[in-house]
């Protein structure tokens, strides 16, 4: 066994090195085992004493890194070799482990070097979108090192929503032509449900166009037909359009579904 005291106050076992019977070398730093430094992989296997001053050389080193590295970047580099050492480990979320390596990494970049990984892309985008007041604040905070929301708009496309885009004819019913593809084949004979749903009355102007106008008129929509399908055979379900109207008959309605 070798060990490194330090010394600096109360004697503790900095980092250490244990040699079994079988000639299988194990590192320490504190209690906590290693499995990489540097070029070694551990356990590692002695079959010579070169590979033992080697391999105590490599703990050496590591043992003055932080005291003779750059100090932040030292002591950051240090703590993400100890977190790799807990990603294959099964009683550990890997994910967690690989999100705190990324957000350690970013403390010691600058900030127009940071470059992020795609799990934080997708986290940071979903969350961007569902609540941007929220995804604002948390990055302001500084607790989380997150992507700027012009990142996130540049790399994702934008997600336009409209009733009034659903009535042309290049995008009327496309979502549920779409998901038919995946559905099997008896699935797809379906029956036709209509809701209606009451809305609030308002203009909404934006991108130098209106909505919330009813089809039926040019006055605002008080109300949404939801027309949905739900498969005979199965539990399936889903809207596969919506349409605004402010006053409908069960003629236009009707007329509406014979024209489409």
């Amino acid at each position: 066994m070798f060990l490194r005291l330090d010394t600096l106050q109360a004697p503790k076992v900095s980092h250490s090195s244990l040699i079994s019977s079988k000639l299988e070398a194990r590192v320490y730093i504190g209690d906590q085992e290693i499995n990489k430094l540097g070029n070694f992989s551990f356990p590692l296997i002695i079959d010579n004493s070169d590979a033992v001053i080697a391999a105590l050389d490599n703990v050496k080193n590591v043992s003055c890194g932080l005291k003779e590295k750059v100090g932040i970047k030292g002591t950051l580099q240090l703590i993400c070799e100890l977190l790799k050492t807990l990603v294959n480990n099964s009683d550990v979320n890997s994910e967690a482990v690989n999100f705190l390596m990324e957000q350690v990494a970013f403390l010691g970049s600058k900030k127009f070097a940071r470059r992020y990984s795609s799990d934080i892309m997708i986290f940071s985008s979903l969350m961007y979108i569902i609540a941007p007041s929220a995804y604002r604040f948390l990055r302001q905070s500084g607790y989380l090192v997150l992507p700027h929301p012009n990142t996130i708009n540049h790399d994702c496309t934008k997600y336009i929503v409209s009733p009034q885009l659903e009535q042309l004819d290049s995008y009327f019913l496309l979502y549920i032509k779409q998901k038919f593809k995946y559905l099997e084949e008896k699935e797809q004979v379906v029956i036709l449900m209509l809701d209606e749903v009451h809305i609030k009355e308002y203009f909404d102007y934006k991108d130098c166009s209106t909505s919330c106008m009813s089809y039926d008129s040019e006055t605002s929509a008080s109300s949404a037909q939801d027309f949905m399908v739900k498969s005979i055979v199965s539990q399936y379900k889903d809207a596969v359009h919506i349409l605004p109207v402010h006053t409908v008959s069960g003629n236009v309605l009707h007329e509406f579904i014979k024209e489409k």
